[in-house]
């Protein structure tokens, strides 16, 4: 319910069975907090990559995606947050990843 309230821009859950409520007591008895869950939706719904709006092949996350224990402690640890003051990496002014591989490996770290 805490899920579907908060993720509005995600698909619903409709139910959880199964390996999602495996998952999902793998989490809790992990965290034991229903704030670190809160925590968990909130920050995946205020993130523009999480939502898919980017660009790219990304269409963001599931349910079950969330409750993979290395999704959630990074979703938790911010690694998805929105940066605030920084260009979105699909406008030119946005230092790409694979030109900073690029330079460095032709011209190492002084060119």
């Amino acid at each position: 319910d805490l899920y579907n309230s908060i993720c509005t821009s995600f698909p619903k859950v409709l139910n959880v069975t199964g390996k999602r409520r495996k998952a999902v007591s793998g989490r809790w008895k992990e965290y034991e907090d229903l704030t670190a869950f809160e925590t968990l939706f909130r920050k995946t719904q205020d993130s523009a990559f999480m939502r898919g709006e980017l660009g790219g092949d990304w269409r963001g996350p599931d349910f079950d995606w969330l409750m993979c224990p290395t999704n959630m402690a990074k979703v938790l640890e911010g690694k998805y947050d929105d940066a605030k003051g920084r260009t979105p990496p699909d406008t030119p002014d946005f230092p790409s990843y694979e030109a900073d591989l690029e330079k460095d490996f032709l011209w190492g770290d002084d060119p």
